[in-house]
């Protein structure tokens, strides 16, 4: 761990960058941001989720004989999604999230021709963090 005083750490947090400490006992790291100034945890979240949510789609598409261009179809691409965007709520990453699948009578001739689902989006609240905890309080007799 990284034993900083207290005038390093306010430069290293205006300069959005971030370091190893140990903390009760604990190696943690502190105020990690990359470049879009976005938390290092947020970025190696989305990549995760958007990684594993290809990986199930296509898991989809190899298992099945076919995915048939029906809502029934389409219903087995949402699933994979689901489970990833739940698995992402599990992690911390999200804290809600929906998904907005295409109806398939919706989807274009030329898509359904060209075997293309398009417009499966979702959307997700992050669920963020507490790095920092203020707590004030009264006692009396």
């Amino acid at each position: 761990p990284d034993f900083l005083t207290t005038n390093v750490k306010t430069v290293l947090e205006d300069k959005g960058a971030g370091w190893y400490e140990d903390i009760a006992g604990a190696g943690r790291t502190t105020n990690i941001k990359v470049g879009a100034d976005e938390w290092m945890d947020v970025i190696v979240g989305i990549l995760k989720l958007k990684i594993r949510m290809a990986e199930d789609i296509f898991q989809v598409l190899v298992n099945n004989e076919k995915v048939r261009f029906t809502n029934g179809g389409i219903s087995q691409v949402v699933n994979a999604m689901q489970a990833q965007l739940t698995q992402s709520v599990v992690d911390g990453l999200l804290a809600s999230f929906e998904v907005f699948p295409p109806d398939a009578a919706d989807v274009s001739a030329e898509n359904k021709q060209d075997r293309i689902l398009p417009d499966v989006e979702f959307s997700g609240t992050l669920a963020g963090g507490i790095h920092k905890v203020t707590v004030e309080g009264t006692v009396s007799v």
